[in-house]
């Protein structure tokens, strides 16, 4: 019992409370609407918050993040260095395939450059041996054979000088197709598949070098560095975000408006945005997106109505090319 006597007050107390807010949007709800109604003419007025588009700079590779060059509140253009990786198995491996590619090219240009001169040399010299090899087994051949026939000599010794010439014959043949060989050069698939090889190895080598690159990271876009993600010295996984970048160009309101009063604004329309920050300044807006779809009406809705409980997103666009305006500002609009 006495749980529930120090529950059921608290209970009560936060009933009242809300019974006391509702009563207040409703009124203030049906202010507007009233003064609305009277005057067609006045200009509809609602708040929201300033945002800007946001971009994630997160890193494509693991390691260590060896240089941090952006600082919150900096301000980056296109390609400016955000982050530097530490990573030498990735120079090494450049390394090892640009050292795989020229030896792949000086074998491309010797096969195109065919056969030296000093090589030509060399197997007509062994023709040239050969056949003087030939000749003498088929001299010794010759004479032989008349002593065979004349049975001076015996069939044994007679297979000597025979299978003599049979070698020499051979040897002779053999160098004859080593010398065309090497006049004729290397064979058009043996310089195709050298030419495959060249570019096998050169692509890897753009892959390396293509990998290697992403140890820089830089700014995809132009913006204000927003939040950091890591400092220098630690370890960043692929994917991790090494900083927020905001463009502070491509700056909008973001407005709820209630049913009842979405007849006032159009897509394309003009609207006046004013922030605290600059009380005599007047932002010009113009109307960029108005939802197709009805939203239930959000805790912070701008126009509370009892009567339209369901409200439209709008988006209201705002030149920022000064970077005056920065994320998260309250900023009345007007629409005229």
């Amino acid at each position: 019992m006495k749980k529930w006597s120090i529950v059921l007050p608290a209970v009560l107390l936060v009933a009242a409370v809300f019974l006391v807010t509702g009563e207040e949007l409703r009124r203030t709800a049906e202010t507007l609407l009233l003064r609305v109604e009277k005057d067609g003419n006045a200009p509809l007025r609602a708040t929201g918050t300033v945002e800007m588009q946001t971009v994630r700079i997160a890193s494509k590779l693991s390691g260590t993040i060896e240089k941090l060059f952006a600082a919150e509140g900096a301000h980056l253009s296109t390609g400016a260095p955000v982050a530097r990786l530490s990573r030498p198995d990735l120079e090494a491996q450049v390394q090892r395939d640009e050292a795989a590619l020229a030896k792949a090219r000086a074998l491309l240009e010797d096969l195109l450059e065919g056969t030296r001169p000093e090589e030509l040399a060399q197997t007509l010299a062994g023709v040239d041996a050969a056949q003087s090899r030939f000749d003498k087994a088929k001299s010794d051949y010759d004479r032989f054979e008349r002593l065979h026939k004349e049975q001076v000599i015996a069939d044994k010794q007679f297979d000597e000088y025979r299978n003599a010439l049979r070698v020499a014959q051979s040897d002779l043949a053999s160098a004859r197709e080593r010398y065309a060989l090497a006049v004729a050069g290397p064979r058009t698939k043996q310089i195709e598949a050298a030419r495959h090889e060249v570019d096998l190895l050169g692509a890897a080598l753009a892959a390396s070098r293509s990998t290697l690159a992403d140890t820089h990271i830089v700014s995809p876009v132009a913006g204000v560095v927003l939040a950091k993600g890591f400092e220098e010295g630690e370890y960043v996984l692929p994917g991790g975000v090494v900083a927020e970048v905001g463009r502070y160009e491509d700056c909008w309101i973001r407005l709820y408006i209630p049913s009842t009063l979405l007849g006032r604004i159009s897509l394309g329309g003009s609207a006046e945005v004013r922030v605290d920050s600059f009380p005599g300044r007047v932002f010009p807006g113009i109307v960029s997106e108005i939802a197709q779809e009805a939203e239930f009406t959000p805790r912070m809705s701008l126009h509370p109505d009892e009567r339209a409980n369901l409200v439209f997103r709008v988006k209201v666009s705002v030149p920022n090319v000064d970077g005056a305006l920065k994320s998260g500002m309250p900023a009345d609009v007007i629409f005229p």
